[in-house]
C-alpha cells in the first residue's frame, strides 16, 4: 500500500483501478456510439470524448496527478503563510520611524559593551607610533 492509497483511503489494487478506467472508458464509448445513432450527439462530441479518453493513461497517471496537485496545493498554503507573516512584520517595522531604529541600534550597541570596545580600539590604535 503506498501513501496515495493510505491518504486517499484507496483499497483498490493497480490492475483493479486500471480495469475500472477501462470499462468506464468502454461504457463512455458505447453511450457516445448510442447517442450519436439516435441524433442527440454529434460526430465532434464523439471525437472529443474519444480524445479525452486517449489522454488518460490510467490508474498511475491518476495518482501521479493527485500526488502533483497535493504538492502544488501544499506550496502553495506555504507561500500565503510565508506572505502573511512577513508582511505583518513588514508592517509592524515601518510603524516606528527610521531615527527610532538608528537610535534603538546605537543604543543596543552601547548597552552590550560597545562604547568599552570602542574606547579600548582607539586606545590601541593611538598608543602604536
Amino acid at each position: 500500500m503506498s501513501f496515495f492509497d493510505w491518504f486517499a483511503g484507496n483499497n483498490q489494487t493497480q490492475e483493479e483501478a486500471q480495469a475500472n478506467i477501462n470499462r468506464q472508458a468502454a461504457a463512455l464509448q458505447a453511450q457516445d456510439t448510442r447517442r450519436l445513432a439516435s441524433g442527440e450527439i454529434t460526430q465532434t462530441k464523439v471525437d472529443s470524448d474519444n480524445r479525452f479518453i486517449s489522454t488518460v493513461g490510467g490508474a498511475e497517471s491518476v495518482q501521479n496527478a493527485y500526488l502533483s496537485g497535493f504538492g502544488e496545493g501544499l506550496n502553495d498554503g506555504a507561500k500565503n503563510v510565508n506572505s502573511a507573516f512577513w508582511s505583518g512584520i513588514g508592517n509592524a517595522l515601518k510603524i516606528v520611524p527610521t531615527p527610532v531604529w538608528i537610535a534603538a541600534g546605537v543604543g543596543l550597541f552601547l548597552y552590550m559593551g560597545g562604547g568599552v570596545w570602542l574606547v579600548r580600539k582607539s586606545k590601541g590604535v593611538l598608543a602604536k607610533p
